[in-house]
C-alpha cells in the first residue's frame, strides 16, 4: 500500500487532514530533499529515502526494499498525476497499491493568476518532454503553459516567434509568489526554478494535419512529396499512443507527420544512408517531435531481426525488392495494425500486386499534376503517378 501527498508551496499548510494523517502515521516516506524537510515535524521518526537517480530504473529496486507491511508515503509536488512523479510509480509499480491526495496542480494555480481556462489551455512539461514539443504548440496559434522556465522555452521557439509573450510564475501558492512578463526575445528572469511559463504565441502557424509543404523538410529530393505524403498518413490512420514503423525514411516525412498529427504517437525510422539519418532527427527538432522520432541506421531487415518491438503502423516508402524485410516488417505488425506502401517503378508495382495478393488489403493510383507555363498559357504537369498498398493485418499468421 503506497500512499501518494501532493504539496504545494504553502508546504503542509495546505494539505488536507486525511493528506496530513498519511504522512505523520508512515513508516517510510520517499520524497524529494526540499518536502522531506517540510514534513519533517509531522512524523520525525519515519525512515525517509530520496529519489534514486536515475529516477525510473531505481524505483522498483526502492520499493522492492520495504518491507511488505510497511506504511510508505510518497511526497510529490502538486498534484502528483499531472506531469508528476505519481504517473511514474504507476507506471514502474504496476501492482502497487495506491492512494492519492493531490493538491492543486501549478497549471491550474497558473490558469487561475492569468485568468485562462484550465480545459483550453494545453500544458507541456520539459521535465518529461523535450523542450522542441513547444514548436506545434505555437504554431497551432493557441496560447499554452510549460512546466519549466522561460529560457528553456524562448531557446526552443527562437526567432520566429520572437514577439511572443512569455509570463513566469514563479512559486505559485507560496510566501515568495511572483509572476514576472517578457518575450521569447528577452524572456523574464524569475529568481526560483519552480516556475510555470505561460505563452502567447505570435508567429507563424500551421495545422497539425499532414501536408506541411516540401521546403519545411531539408532532404536531398529523396522526400515523399507534400500530396502523396497526405495520403500516406492518411492511410496509416493515426490514434493516440500508436507505433510507427517508416522504412526507407527518406528526410522522415511521413514519420514526423504521423507524430504530429496525433498525440503520443512515436516512430522509429529506418534508414541506411547516414547522412539522411542525420537529416531525419534534424527535422524531428526542428518540427517538434524530436523525443517521439528515433532513427535505425544501417540496413532495414537487419535491424528488424533485433527488434523485439511491435509496431502498430509501417510505412514502406523504400526497399520493396528485399521481400524478407518486407515479410517480417509485415509479421512484426500487430494485429489490427495498418501497412502502408509506396511504388513507382513498374518493378515496385508488381512486388505490390504480390504482397496484395498475399496480404489482402486494396492498391490505389495515386496521380498529382500542378499547373506549369507553357509560354503564354497553363498547362498540368503530371508528376510519377504512385501506387498504394493498403492493408489491415487481420491475425497472426
Amino acid at each position: 500500500m503506497i500512499t501518494i501527498v501532493g504539496i504545494g508551496c504553502d508546504g503542509p499548510h495546505g494539505i488536507t487532514a486525511r493528506a496530513r494523517q498519511a504522512i505523520s502515521t508512515a513508516d517510510i516516506l520517499v520524497g524529494g530533499q526540499r518536502h522531506l524537510d517540510m514534513v519533517s515535524a509531522l512524523n520525525p521518526h519515519a525512515d525517509t529515502h530520496t529519489w534514486p537517480r536515475p529516477l525510473a530504473p531505481g524505483i522498483a529496486p526502492l520499493f522492492g526494499s520495504f518491507p511488505a507491511s510497511a506504511q510508505v508515503t510518497v511526497l510529490a509536488s502538486g498534484d502528483p498525476l499531472f506531469h508528476g512523479v505519481g504517473t511514474t510509480l504507476l507506471r514502474e509499480l504496476p501492482g502497487a497499491d495506491f492512494t492519492v491526495y493531490p493538491h492543486v496542480s501549478s497549471a491550474t494555480l497558473a490558469c487561475a493568476r492569468l485568468g485562462w481556462t484550465v480545459e483550453d489551455t494545453p500544458v507541456v512539461s520539459l521535465t518529461t518532454s523535450h523542450p522542441d514539443e513547444v514548436v506545434p504548440l505555437a504554431q497551432s496559434g493557441r496560447r499554452f503553459l510549460v512546466l519549466g522556465t522561460p529560457g528553456a522555452v524562448a531557446a526552443a521557439l527562437g526567432s520566429d516567434y520572437g514577439n511572443s509573450a512569455l509570463t513566469a510564475l514563479a512559486d505559485l501558492g507560496g510566501t515568495e509568489e511572483s509572476i514576472t512578463h517578457g518575450t521569447v526575445a528577452a524572456p523574464p528572469e524569475p529568481g526560483s526554478s519552480l516556475v510555470v511559463t505561460a505563452v502567447e504565441p505570435s508567429g507563424p502557424q500551421e495545422s497539425a494535419l499532414p501536408g506541411l509543404v516540401d521546403d519545411q523538410f531539408l532532404n536531398d529530393g529523396q522526400l515523399t512529396k507534400q500530396a502523396v505524403r497526405v495520403h500516406g498518413v492518411t492511410a496509416l490512420r493515426p490514434l493516440p499512443n500508436q507505433h510507427l514503423w517508416d522504412i526507407g525514411g527518406g528526410a522522415g516525412s511521413i514519420a514526423i507527420e504521423f507524430c504530429r498529427s496525433t498525440p503520443g504517437t512515436s516512430a522509429r525510422v529506418f534508414e541506411r544512408n547516414e547522412e539522411r539519418a542525420t537529416r531525419i532527427e534534424d527535422n524531428a527538432q526542428r518540427l517538434g517531435v524530436s523525443r517521439r522520432v528515433s532513427v535505425s541506421r544501417g540496413d532495414a531487415g537487419t535491424s528488424i531481426a533485433g527488434l523485439t518491438e511491435r509496431p502498430d503502423a509501417v510505412f514502406i516508402g523504400g526497399g520493396l525488392s528485399d521481400k524478407e524485410m518486407v515479410d517480417a516488417a509485415y509479421a512484426a505488425l500487430v494485429p489490427g495494425g495498418r501497412i502502408v506502401a509506396h511504388a513507382v517503378t513498374l518493378e515496385s508495382v508488381g512486388r505490390l500486386v504480390e504482397l496484395c495478393s498475399r496480404y489482402g488489403g486494396e492498391l490505389t493510383s495515386v496521380a498529382i499534376s500542378k499547373h506549369h507555363a507553357v509560354g503564354r498559357f497553363t498547362t498540368l504537369q503530371p508528376a510519377l503517378p504512385v501506387i498504394q498498398w493498403v492493408a489491415v493485418k487481420e491475425t497472426e499468421s
